[in-house]
C-alpha cells in the first residue's frame, strides 16, 4: 500500500502557542521527513480566512518551497479550489510547481465546500460546481496547446508528459465515475463521524467502473483515500493527544460529553486511523479489503507540536 502525507496547517492562536511562521517552517521538516521515509506524497490544503481550518490560502507557493528541500517525494494541492482563481493563474502557478519540483506535482482539484469562505471572498458559492468545470477545462486546455511560438500560450508549462496526473476530490459516486470516464484519478476522504466505510467502498467502485467504461482506456488512474490519522508509543499517549488537539479542527467534538468514547468508536469503526505501530495495520487491513492501494494519513491538525507529528510521521511509515 502507497503511503502518502497531508497537513492542513490549521492556525489556533488562542489555543497553542505556535506561530505561522513557525507553522510554515515546520511543514518543510514534515514534508523532508516523509521523503526520507520515502512516502509516495506530501499534500497541502488550501482555505481563506478561516485560519483555524488551514492557513495556506495559495499551495502552488508552499509547494514550490517544499520541492527545493525534497528529493523524490511528489507534492500536491489538496486541493486547489478552482472556483476561487483564474484558471490562467492557476495554470501558472502550478506549472511552476512541476517544474521547480522535476516533474513532481500532483494536481488535485476540487469545488471547495465551505460556504462562509466563498462569501469572504466574494465568490459565488452556488455555482461552483459549474466554474470548477470550466476552469478545469481551460487549464487542462492551456497545458495540452502550450506552444511558445503562439501569442495565446502561456509562458510557462509543466514538465510531466503529457501532463500532471489530475486528482479529482470527491466523495460522491457520481462524481467519481465522471472522474473514471475522464481519466482522471479520485482524492476522496473518510468522515470519522459515519460509523463504517460503506460510503468509500461505493466511491471506489464507482471510479473502478468509470475507468472501465471510458474509451480513454488509462490504466494509470487511482483512488487515494485520505484518512485521519495519528501514531504514538502508546494507545494512551495517542488517546490523550487527540483528546487536546481533535476538537480545534472537528467542532461536533467540541460538544461532545466524552471525547475518549468518541474516538475509541472511531478506532473500532476504522474511520479513523488512530493508536500504535502494531494497532493500525489491522485497520488498515479494513482498507485493502476495499481495494484502497493508496491511504493518505490526514497527521496534522489541532495544533499537534512538532515533535508529535514528526513521531507520528515516522511510525506510520512502517504500518
Amino acid at each position: 500500500m502507497r503511503k502518502s502525507f497531508f497537513s492542513t496547517l490549521d492556525h489556533h492562536p488562542d489555543k497553542t502557542d505556535l506561530n505561522l511562521a513557525d507553522i510554515y517552517q515546520s511543514t518543510h521538516q514534515y514534508a523532508q521527513l516523509a521523503d526520507k521515509l520515502r512516502f509516495s506524497g506530501f499534500w497541502l490544503g488550501e482555505h481563506h480566512c478561516l485560519h483555524n481550518i488551514g492557513s495556506v490560502p495559495n499551495p502552488a507557493v508552499l509547494l514550490s518551497s517544499l520541492a527545493q528541500c525534497t528529493q523524490n517525494i511528489r507534492l500536491g494541492p489538496a486541493v486547489a479550489v478552482l472556483p476561487m482563481r483564474d484558471p490562467i493563474l492557476t495554470a501558472e502557478n502550478y506549472a511552476m510547481v512541476d517544474l521547480l519540483s522535476g516533474g513532481r506535482l500532483n494536481f488535485g482539484v476540487g469545488t471547495g465546500q465551505i460556504e462562509e469562505e466563498f462569501q469572504l471572498m466574494g465568490q459565488a458559492f452556488n455555482s461552483r460546481h459549474g466554474i470548477f468545470e470550466q476552469n478545469l477545462s481551460t487549464i487542462l486546455e492551456y497545458w495540452n496547446k502550450h506552444n511558445f511560438s503562439s501569442g495565446s500560450s502561456l509562458n510557462v508549462c509543466p514538465s510531466q508528459a503529457p501532463l500532471p496526473p489530475v486528482y479529482i476530490a470527491t466523495s460522491h459516486p457520481e462524481r467519481a465515475y465522471k472522474a473514471g470516464t475522464n481519466g482522471h484519478s479520485i482524492l476522496t476522504i473518510v468522515s470519522p463521524g459515519n460509523g463504517n466505510l460503506s460510503d468509500l467502498e461505493q466511491v471506489i467502485a464507482a471510479h473502478a467502473r468509470g475507468k472501465n467504461d471510458s474509451p480513454l482506456k488509462l490504466s494509470d488512474t487511482e483512488v487515494i483515500v485520505t484518512v485521519f490519522a495519528y501514531a504514538a508509543d502508546t494507545e494512551e499517549e495517542a488517546i490523550n493527544t487527540l483528546i487536546q488537539c481533535a476538537p480545534r479542527f472537528m467542532p461536533p467534538l467540541r460538544e461532545a460529553p466524552d471525547i475518549r468514547s468518541v474516538i475509541k468508536g472511531m478506532i473500532s469503526s476504522n474511520t479513523a486511523l488512530f493508536g500504535t505501530k502494531k494497532q493500525i495495520p489491522a485497520q488498515l487491513n479494513h482498507y485493502r479489503e476495499l481495494g484502497v492501494e493508496h491511504i493518505n494519513f490526514l497527521g496534522n491538525f489541532g495544533g499537534m507540536t512538532e515533535a508529535q507529528v514528526s513521531q507520528s510521521i515516522c511510525l506510520l511509515s512502517d504500518v
